[in-house]
């Protein structure tokens, strides 16, 4: 059973104990995600985007996850406003490409869904394909297409020669606890 409440408790002793840390507020942020708590995941994704250098990988993932939480809570605009502010096709991603890829669909005119899920359709790495993949699922359920969505989170989770990593448990609990899309305009 996975235990997303017990890892946010976790992690929140962990802020008091230590202080906050990008890495920490990465994983409450985490923790809210799974939990559906989007808002919250939207507030501790800033929060450590805010503090992260942006020449550290954890940038483009704070980036991802803050994007990915934003259009879950139906706030497309604040999106797209992070996508301006935070993104560019030549910041540092570090070993963070898969997320990179992505966000690169999500910030209009980078690069069309079609030629990334094309591109993802010859990706040889499991973890690769799922951190891609699961961010492009919330894309296209943002753009209601839903059908498309679920095909390709049925591809990911079928992918699962790796550690299971957030995206890969995130499309896990997405099937498991049913998801009410965003809707982009």
């Amino acid at each position: 059973t996975l235990q997303f409440e017990q890892a946010l408790a976790d992690y929140t002793r962990c802020e008091q104990a230590d202080g906050v840390s990008v890495e920490s507020r990465y994983r409450v942020g985490m923790a809210q995600y799974m939990l559906q708590n989007y808002d919250a995941a939207t507030a501790a994704f800033a929060g450590s985007l805010a503090i992260a250098p942006q020449d550290d990988d954890m940038y483009i993932a704070d980036v991802y996850w803050l994007v990915l939480s934003q259009l879950r809570a139906e706030k497309a605009d604040e999106a797209q406003k992070t996508l301006k502010q935070h993104y560019r096709p030549d910041m540092y991603v570090g070993h963070h490409t898969a997320y990179e890829k992505a966000m690169r669909v999500a910030a209009a005119g980078f690069a069309p869904m079609e030629d990334m899920l094309a591109e993802l359709d010859a990706e040889p790495d499991d973890l690769q394909f799922a951190m891609t993949a699961y961010g492009l699922c919330v894309l296209l359920e943002a753009h209601s297409e839903t059908e498309k969505a679920d095909a390709l989170r049925q591809k990911l989770l079928v992918r699962d020669g790796f550690w299971f990593c957030f995206s890969y448990l995130a499309a896990y609990s997405d099937r498991k606890y049913t998801v009410k899309p965003a809707t982009v305009t």
